[in-house]
């Protein structure tokens, strides 16, 4: 299967795990809103109200937070077996990009600087063309790994210079390997059941305390 076509089949398959998600949240929660909303009993209709919005929007919102977080984990998961080459080759974008400009003078005393940091990463981003979904998994792939962490322990090792870039590319996605198949590798849906239960016990107290 080419790179492309894998990575369209993992776009897919993210947007279907948000949708799956999203689909029970909200049909559980929008048909009790409903019924909510439109109970007539006595009762105090403020607190029906308020209910009612938590069923329709509240806790909808955190399905379609929770279910974007699980579906990026699937799309790191598929794409770092497959195609763990776009990760390397973006590292090494952002590796390049900030050696460079330490010759040219944007450093500090510290080690890299913020803004050399940040601007090599998003050039480095913004150099691929990939589908939204792809592109999340990319942002929290570059927002977690210790990248600079890593170029300031091989900056004691070697000079970050052009010349040494090839081993410094090496070296850093050696570390950075090792840490997203220690640390970010491997995912479950607990975090679905945990939010599933949290949701019905909700229901059940505002079913027996509030409309009965």
């Amino acid at each position: 299967m080419s790179t492309t076509a894998s990575v369209a089949k993992v776009a897919a398959k993210m947007v279907g795990k948000i949708f799956l998600f999203l689909g029970v949240g909200l049909i559980l929660n929008w048909i009790f809103g409903i019924v909510v909303l439109f109970d007539l009993s006595d009762g105090d209709y403020t607190l029906k109200i308020i209910l009612a919005l938590c069923f329709f929007a509240l806790f909808p919102f955190i399905y379609v937070w929770q279910s974007r977080g699980y579906a990026i984990s699937v799309g790191l998961n598929q794409l770092y077996e497959s195609s763990s080459f776009l990760f390397e080759g973006i590292v090494h974008k952002v590796t390049t990009g900030i050696v460079t400009g330490m010759e040219e003078g944007d450093s500090t005393k510290a080690g890299i600087s913020n803004t050399l940091f940040k601007g090599a990463v998003n050039l480095a981003k913004n150099s691929e063309k990939l589908p939204r979904t792809i592109r999340w998994v990319m942002d929290f792939f570059l927002n977690q790994i210790p990248l600079r962490e890593s170029l300031n322990e091989i900056g004691e090792e070697m000079e970050l210079k052009s010349e040494n870039l090839d081993a410094i590319n090496e070296s850093v996605f050696e570390k950075v390997n090792d840490y997203v198949k220690e640390e970010l590798l491997g995912i479950g849906i607990t975090w679905f059941w945990i939010l599933l239960g949290i949701n019905i016990l909700a229901m059940v107290a505002t079913y027996y305390f509030v409309l009965v």
